[in-house]
């Protein structure tokens, strides 16, 4: 059964992650690559495990395996210094689909293209 948030134990007493804190970090960890253009995320808790589930819209012009492999791995560190050391965190990346930049730029106006010769 999926929780709401994991229970740590902490040198404090008990210490609450709640979901949204921790779909907080993965979206500040995406902002960073400027070839993600969108996402989605589900994330799961099941005990002491986190997965999570990463729908991604990308721009074109990077090397997508390596973008993945650094985004996992910048989502993993992060939560691992939040979280419990036993606790594991497995994340799937999906990509969508992939878009041209050039698509999302307006066109030129007939008058720009005219002052510009």
């Amino acid at each position: 059964q999926e929780a709401e948030a994991l229970i740590l134990q902490s040198d404090i007493g008990p210490l609450v992650v709640s979901v949204a804190a921790i779909e907080d970090v993965v979206k500040k960890v995406l902002k960073r690559f400027h070839l993600v253009k969108e996402w989605k995320t589900k994330t799961g808790i099941r005990g002491k495990d986190v997965e999570m589930k990463l729908r991604l819209v990308l721009w074109s012009g990077g090397k997508i395996q390596e973008l993945l492999i650094e985004i996992q791995q910048e989502i993993r560190s992060r939560l691992k210094k939040m979280l419990a050391k036993e606790s594991r965190v497995e994340i799937t990346c999906d990509v969508q689909r992939i878009e041209e930049i050039e698509a999302e730029l307006p066109a030129e106006s007939e008058h720009e293209k005219a002052a510009s010769f």
